[in-house]
Order: C-alpha cells, then sequence, then structure tokens
C-alpha cells in the first residue's frame, strides 16, 4: 500500500515537472479567453480591485470566470508576472493526475487506478495546458479534490471545494447533481455536501455584496451563450441581435443576464422555433466532441500562436486537406485524435457492456454534462475537456474488463460466463 502511494505521488511530481519545462520550452499560448482574463485583470490591478471593477459594473457585457481572472491579477499584483501562476497550474495539474489515482482506487480498484494513470500519462491532451491561464486546470483540480473528499468521507470539505470549483468555471454543480443521484438515498452524506456548496456560495456572494455592492458568486454566461449561440445558427433570425444587450449601460451584468434569459424564452415559445433548437441539437454534440485539437495549440510556431485564428492547422478541415503533409503540431494532433476516439469508443463500452456500478458517478456526470451541453449551453470542443478524468477512469476499467475476460477465457477454454461487474 505504502509502496503504491510513494509510487504515484513520484509519477505526479514527474509529471508537474514535465508541464513547468514545457512553459519554458513552449512559451506562453495566447488562447483567446486566455488573453481576455489578463486584459480585465490588469485593468482591474490598475484600478486597484479584483474583477470585477466597482465603476464597470454596468459596462461589462457578462460576468466571467471570476476565479480565474482574479488568479492571473493575483500573480500580476505579487510577481508582476503570469509566470507562477502557471507553474502553480503544472503542479495543479500534476495534483490532479494523483486525484485521479485515487479516485479510481476508491471507485474501482488499484488494477484499474494504475492503468488510469497509464492513459493520463500517454494523453498528448494532458501536456502544455499549463502554458497559458485557462480555467480548465484549476476547475479540474478543485472538482476532483472535491470528489475524493467525499469518498474519503470528508463531506463537508467535499461542498467547500465544489464552489471553489464553480467560481474557477460555474458548471461543478453538474458534478454535484450526479453525486447527488448516486448517494440519494444516504442523504447524511450528500445532505452535508450540498449544505456546505450552498453556504460557500453564499459567502462568496456575501462578501462581493459587502465590497461591490451587487451579489455574485460565479460567472454568469450561460443565458448570454444560449442565445447568441441559436442566434447565429437560426436561418432565418427572426428576433433581435442579443449582441445589442452588451452595449446596454444602464443595465448592471445581472440584469443583462436576466434579458437574455427573456430573450430566449420568448425566442422558443414560438413553435417553429422549437423545431430549430432541437434541429441544433445534434449540431451541438457534434461540435463538443469531433475533436480534441484544443491543447495541441501550444505546440504550435510562434507565427501560428499569434495569427488571426491561431487554430486553422489544426481545425478538422486543415488536418483533412493537408494530409500527409503535417507540421509537428499536426502530427501530434493527428496522434492525440486517435488516442481521444480510442477513449470514447472505450468509455461507450463501460458504459453499457461492461457496465459496473461503482462507476456510476463518472457515468452520471459525463450523461449530465453532455446534456447540460446540448440542451443549456453552446457546442465547442473545449467543453468536454472538465470530464475527461472520468472518460480516462471508465476506458480504464474497460482495458481492464477486456484483459480479465480474456484471461479467464485462457483459463477456461471461453466457456465461462462473463461476470460484468468483477476484474478479479
Amino acid at each position: 500500500m505504502q509502496d503504491s502511494d510513494s509510487k504515484i505521488r513520484l509519477i505526479a511530481v514527474g509529471f508537474a515537472f514535465v508541464q513547468i519545462l514545457l512553459i519554458f520550452i513552449l512559451g506562453y499560448t495566447p488562447y483567446p479567453d486566455s488573453q481576455g482574463y489578463i486584459l480585465l485583470a490588469t485593468d482591474a490591478l490598475n484600478k486597484g480591485e479584483f474583477y470585477p471593477v466597482s465603476t464597470k459594473i454596468r459596462e461589462l457585457a457578462f460576468l466571467w470566470n471570476v476565479g480565474s481572472i482574479n488568479a492571473v491579477e493575483l500573480s500580476l499584483k505579487l510577481f508582476e508576472s503570469i509566470l507562477p501562476l502557471q507553474i502553480t497550474y503544472a503542479l495543479l495539474k500534476g495534483a490532479s493526475l494523483y486525484l485521479t489515482y485515487r479516485i479510481a482506487k476508491e471507485m474501482v480498484g488499484e488494477k484499474v487506478a494504475w492503468v488510469a494513470v497509464v492513459l493520463y500519462v500517454l494523453y498528448p491532451a494532458n501536456y502544455g495546458e499549463s502554458t497559458s491561464v485557462l480555467s480548465e486546470i484549476p476547475f479540474i483540480f478543485f472538482v476532483l479534490a472535491a470528489l475524493f473528499s467525499f469518498l474519503r468521507g470528508s463531506f463537508l470539505l467535499s461542498g467547500v471545494l465544489f464552489a471553489c470549483a464553480d467560481y474557477f468555471r460555474p458548471v461543478a454543480i453538474v458534478f454535484l447533481f450526479a453525486l447527488v443521484l448516486c448517494y440519494l438515498f444516504e442523504h447524511k452524506t450528500w445532505i452535508k455536501t450540498v449544505a456546505a456548496y450552498i453556504v460557500s456560495l453564499l459567502i462568496i456572494g456575501g462578501l462581493h455584496l459587502y465590497t461591490k455592492d451587487i451579489f455574485f458568486c460565479k460567472a454568469q454566461t450561460g443565458w448570454m451563450s444560449l442565445v447568441q449561440y441559436h442566434w447565429d445558427n437560426d436561418s432565418e433570425k427572426d428576433f433581435d441581435n442579443p449582441n445589442k444587450v452588451c452595449d446596454n449601460e444602464s443595465l448592471t451584468f445581472n440584469q443583462k443576464d436576466s434579458v437574455w434569459q427573456s430573450m430566449f424564452i420568448d425566442w422558443i415559445s414560438i413553435d417553429d422555433n422549437k423545431k430549430e433548437y432541437l434541429r441544433q441539437i445534434p449540431i451541438k454534440f457534434v461540435k463538443t466532441y469531433i475533436s480534441d485539437n484544443v491543447n495541441i495549440c501550444p505546440f504550435l510556431s510562434d507565427e501560428e500562436k499569434n495569427s488571426d485564428y491561431m487554430y486553422d492547422s489544426l481545425s478538422m478541415a486543415s488536418m483533412k486537406n493537408d494530409f500527409p503533409r503535417y507540421s509537428f503540431a499536426q502530427w501530434l494532433c493527428l496522434y492525440n485524435l486517435l488516442f481521444y476516439y480510442a477513449i470514447l469508443i472505450l468509455t461507450l463500452i463501460g458504459m453499457t457492456i461492461y457496465y459496473n456500478k461503482d462507476l456510476r458517478f463518472a457515468i452520471y456526470t459525463i450523461i449530465i454534462g453532455t446534456l447540460f451541453i446540448l440542451f443549456f449551453g453552446h457546442g465547442e470542443a473545449r467543453f468536454h475537456t472538465p470530464y475527461m478524468p472520468l472518460f480516462l477512469i471508465i476506458s480504464a476499467y474497460t482495458l481492464a474488463a477486456f484483459r480479465s475476460k480474456k484471461n479467464r477465457n485462457d483459463e477456461d477454454g471461453g466457456r465461462v460466463k462473463r461476470d460484468r461487474t468483477t476484474l478479479y
């Protein structure tokens, strides 16, 4: 036991060290969101307060990922650089590997946990994330830490950590809802977690109410993204351009969010638009899961990183048209795509043929998260990233199940009936 824990800690430290090396080798990756975080953080720092700036409450089009922006600002304030934050994120990436192992071990055993570690390390998209300051790394760390705390019986701490995850990226509620479903009849556990989550968000919101005269505890971009997506993809565009709301400085971001909500409800209340809404759902699914190329951007040339459209050579169209005359980043992208599609297939098999009730949380989270994107969000490849550690755990279980079945068939001439939930 002790030997295994020592090994995984060493691997996690080594993995984090590689992430730090990549920061210095590859340099900063200017993702649009990351650039936006730095711009807003710098502006808030110049105003002498944390984001959002009190005097600009009515100028904001929407409230973005508060924790992510304020983490950038804190790094700039203390060190006049985002490099310390990038290194911190590299360490969190290593910690996420460790937590993935521990969670898999708690759910389905040590053998599967080690397979999950191998998949985590071999997955190309797990490298280079910390060259930027996007919200995925801190969100994944906090949500995995919350789940691990719950599994270990620290229910109140779990709720606090879920709230921290929400502060960086407001989709922790998906994981929390899945957890409640898994332990629905063990209410003494999840009630403590939910209560701690709600109280933590109320404290965050109360502090903002005290300092900025407006209550908020996490980003508010959902209704804006939803109504803009459907307006952009509606061929008839039979309602006002929602982007106009952004320019209305007579409204706070809370009020603008309410306007977008009303616009969407008015739009979908029309019968023809209900059909249009349903027509766009499969498109969202495809956009969310068709590729996994975003995290390969750190490996692009400096010229491509600083171009008007950084993702061009890694787009699915370019990958098709340029084959086989690929750059290094494109070959890496191809390997990553093949790996990613294999993970999706293994996950699907693990959710159906080799279903294991001990993996309910991972399965419920992926299903609920996907439905959330399809019905209340917009399709984008980055949106599946927060769920990838769970995909890897299910895939690891599937591979272990394959091996277990093969071993039994070898021993018994293939006459033994498969046990769907036992690997050893």
